[in-house]
């Protein structure tokens, strides 16, 4: 039996019919009636209606439900008993009996029980009260994975009549492998209809895993190696955290749990070549699933030592990084006219670094040997400024550039914070004594210096903040972009004069404001006043302080005032590390706001002239690894990052990039906007976190993880849980043959299957069970069975996803609704009825939209045609 509705999704869209029959019969009733009984016209105004149904019901979103009841008389539960469902056990055997005693004597009921491998608990049986005492007697599979799919594929091999079967699947929608939607998927298409029981697993309140442990790709001997862990917890708690190296416990510490995710390093210093495994543990009270408090890593140490090539376009500006980099690598000096000419030569090299080398000064071709050396053949590459290197005439629209994380610009004007402090006692009110400019006061002049200075300024990235003082502080304006130039005008309206004049409570609101504030290269405090201070000799101590901050202090002092006045804010701007400049009583209006301008030119400055400062940590990646702080640097070349999320050090928080790295091809590319000569990067070779910031990038960022001389033959391993996929790549000649050789963390070795994919490209599948490293161990032999290389390539593998804890219970569940309608059925739940008509009904839906748009295409087509071609009836007999 079945019930057939028509359905609308836009039921309002169903008013077109009314204008579409209208505009379909109005013409044909235009016609004399005798012109009306034509049958082209009637066959005519039958298609018109015709489409115009179709086409109001397709915008109408028309589709057909059909419910019918099917009735599955064999009916296969497919139980996950998995280590994940443990929690949910008694809740899942009570559903099994549940189920068993609703299906009565109509019903043959069978169980299949599965984890990673399924089993067949109990075949189908119509004695139905056996099934629940033989599926507790049952051998059922337990472990680490669950495989929905196997399970699955499985089940249907059991049932010999599909459009008579049913299959209930019950499960914590944890899949660990496989793909469960495919397969019921293929189930629906064979007829058996496949429902699902959702029971959460659920996450103990005090559960604690390890979700990754990362390392350097590679590093070289004596090396200190920083070991970056990711511990997520349900609850804040203490535990502690070992790491054992080749099974020998190394370093051990307490550490604090914040009841989300946390990170921690640790150190390790490989002292021998070979393999590192290392194996990081947490120990926490109370925790309930051990197997991921465990994660797995390695770091494999070449015999050889790691190779770096410096290139240098000025004789001697790359001897400082050679000095420094000798201690740890071999190192080798050349000019760039004396570059490897092939790219066996480069190869020869882990890394590449050009020391103020310019484009114009690469050798024929080497820009392209270069791009294949970093891009296809995954080496490293060092780039540093200087006199010759990072010039936009020189770099624009080259190979070169478009190798590098930033595009050079000819010049860079740092965005600028600028706090105008606008002094307001009495002193400010004294009259200008210059003819032309009678009736002006101090303060008058002072403010439309201030509206010169707003209307210079015309960029979004240039900041402008507001302060009048007197004997206390008031801010009319906070920092906003330059361009909202109506507030700051109108905030400078609104200044007025008071009594006394004291500095320093004005100075304290003006550095608390500028250190909150982050969005500018530069930070800088224009001074107004005419120097006249009562009582208050603590404000130079304020403004030294403020100057060590990196926040530079100008002043602008207008009215004659005195020898003592002028020589008071001659000290504020030189403790300010500002400028002085001083516009008296006789000066006019435009020399008092020429003065202001000059001392905001000053302000700006330039990209090499804008004296030292701290490069800002704008994201932290292995360059940055033990280091808090880096020095001083002079200068910096302007550039802008090509992604903005390449960058590493920028000149300030939301400034210019310092140093920027980016992935090109299959390696890896630095760019330092300073130079390595010395000159502007002095500090770094003689500061202990400049040194290590300049070996990181050597040894941690920009190195491959395999020597590129014993590149020939490589591996890439994919994980999928307990099975590695690798892709295997070598240059091989026609009877080359590549075997290959497992060896898993116990010991045990075994030969892999790979699979040829093309010439040069092969592939293999290797189980990944135990916890621990595995060594693939890859030989290359010609024709002849001559050795022609070998390689080891590890991979590691923690713990499977079966035990990864804190589960989102909305995911799974959604996975399991996703499987039952893949399968033609729907999600149970323990207090429904399985069974009979209500239960077992199907309801599905056809769209008929595609039908009807081709329909309405076919007719109106036969409309031409009636059209085109008249349509005689046939005479009745006997007609004359």
């Amino acid at each position: 039996m079945s019930n057939i509705s028509v359905v609308f999704e836009n039921p309002w869209w169903l008013v077109l019919l009314f204008p579409g029959i209208f505009l379909a019969l109005f013409p044909f009733f235009r016609l004399k009636r005798k012109y009306r009984r034509n049958a082209n016209r009637i066959a005519s105004l039958c298609l018109h209606l015709a489409i115009v149904l179709m086409l109001t019901s397709l915008t109408a979103g028309f589709t057909v439900r059909v419910e019918s009841v099917s009735i599955k008389n064999d009916v296969l539960l497919v139980v996950d008993t998995s280590e994940s469902t443990e929690p949910a056990k008694n809740k899942i055997d009570n559903f099994i009996r549940q189920t068993i005693a609703q299906s009565g004597e109509a019903y043959r009921i069978g169980i299949v029980a599965f984890a990673a491998e399924p089993t067949y608990a109990v075949k189908l049986t119509a004695n139905t009260r056996r099934v629940f005492s033989d599926y507790e007697s049952a051998s059922k599979p337990r472990g680490g994975a669950s495989n929905i799919e196997q399970a699955l594929n499985f089940a249907k091999e059991q049932l010999s009549i599909p459009q008579n079967s049913r299959v209930i699947l019950i499960s914590d929608g944890l899949e660990t492998d496989g793909a469960g939607r495919a397969a019921a998927g293929a189930l629906a298409a064979d007829g058996i209809r496949l429902d699902t029981v959702f029971f959460p697993s659920g996450t103990s309140d005090r559960e604690v895993k390890i979700v990754s442990v990362e390392v350097p790709p590679r590093i070289g001997l004596g090396v200190s190696a920083t070991v970056s862990v990711t511990v997520q917890s349900a609850a804040a708690g203490n535990a502690r955290l070992q790491l054992f190296a080749n099974d020998a416990l190394y370093s051990e510490r307490p550490i604090g749990l914040s009841g989300a995710t946390d990170s921690y390093a640790s150190s390790y210093v490989p002292h021998a070549p070979g393999l590192h495994a290392l194996r990081v543990k947490i120990v926490a009270e109370n925790d309930q699933i051990l197997q991921n408090n465990e994660y797995w890593t390695f770091i494999s140490i070449e015999d050889d030592d790691p190779k770096i090539l410096l290139l240098e376009s000025v004789p001697g500006e790359a001897e400082k990084l050679r000095s420094l980099y000798d201690a740890r690598f071999t190192v080798d000096v050349k000019n760039i006219l004396d570059a490897p000419a092939a790219i066996g030569g480069l190869q020869s090299y882990d890394e590449v670094v050009l020391v103020n080398v310019a484009n114009a000064d690469m050798p024929e071709g080497f820009d392209a040997l270069l791009s294949a050396y970093v891009g296809v053949y995954g080496g490293g590459l060092f780039t540093a400024g200087g006199s010759r290197a990072y010039r936009q005439e020189d770099m624009q629209d080259t190979l070169y550039e478009g190798m590098l994380p930033v595009n050079i610009t000819e010049t860079v004007d740092p965005s600028v914070g600028l706090m105008v402090m606008i002094d307001t006692s009495s002193s400010m009110y004294r009259e200008n004594v210059n003819p032309a400019y009678m009736g002006e006061n101090r303060l008058e002049r002072g403010k439309q210096a201030a509206r010169d200075i707003i209307n210079t300024y015309s960029r979004d990235k240039d900041y402008i903040g507001l302060m009048q003082f007197d004997g206390r502080a008031m801010v009319r304006s906070q920092m906003v972009p330059a361009t909202q130039k109506q507030a700051l005008l109108a905030a400078v309206d609104q200044i007025t004069g008071g009594s006394g004049s004291v500095y320093t409570d004005a100075l304290l609101e003006a550095e608390s404001m500028l250190i909150a504030f982050d969005r500018t290269d530069i930070k800088h405090i224009l001074f107004v006043s005419d120097g006249d201070v009562q009582n208050d000799s603590r404000y130079n101590d304020v403004v030294s302080r403020i100057a060590s901050r990196g926040i530079r202090l100008s002043v602008l002092g207008i009215g004659s005032g005195g020898s003592a006045n002028t020589a008071a804010l001659t000290e504020v701007a030189a403790r300010g590390e500002g400028t002085y400049i001083h516009a008296d009583q006789q000066a006019s209006q435009s020399e008092v706001s020429g003065n202001a301008r000059a001392i905001l030119d000053a302000v700006r400055g330039s990209s090499d002239d804008i004296g030292s400062f701290t490069p800002y940590i704008y994201r932290n990646t292995q360059a940055l690894q033990g280091i808090a702080k880096l020095p001083d640097a002079g200068g910096y070349y302007g550039a802008r990052a090509k992604n903005p999320g390449d960058v590493v050090l920028s000149v300030a928080a939301g400034g210019d990039p310092f140093y920027v790295e980016w992935a090109y091809g299959t390696g890896r590319v630095g760019s330092l906007l300073c130079d390595l000569s010395g000159v502007w990067s002095e500090k770094y070779f003689t500061d202990p976190m400049g040194v290590l910031f300049l070996e990181n990038i050597a040894a941690k960022c920009l190195f491959p993880s395999i020597p590129l001389r014993n590149r020939d033959i490589t591996a890439v391993f994919t994980p999928q849980n307990l099975i590695s996929h690798v892709s295997i790549e070598t240059e091989s000649a026609v009877g080359d043959r590549i075997q290959a050789m497992l060896g898993a963390p116990d010991g045990g070795r075994e030969s892999v299957t790979l699979t040829q994919q093309s010439q040069n490209t092969y592939s293999a599948e290797i189980k990944t069970e135990l916890p621990g490293v595995y060594a693939l161990e890859l030989i290359k032999t010609d024709r002849n069975g001559n050795l022609l290389s070998q390689t080891t390539a590890y991979t590691a593998f923690s713990y499977s996803q079966e035990y990864a804890g804190f589960a989102d219970t909305a995911a799974c569940a959604g996975f399991m609704a996703d499987i039952a309608q893949s399968g033609n059925g729907r999600v149970l739940y323990p207090t429904d009825r399985l069974f009979g008509t209500t239960a077992e009904s199907v309801t599905e839906m056809y769209d008929p939209r595609i039908l009807f748009l081709s329909l309405s295409i076919v007719l109106f087509l036969l409309d031409i045609v009636f059209r085109k071609f008249k349509l005689k009836r046939k005479q009745r007999s006997g007609q004359i």
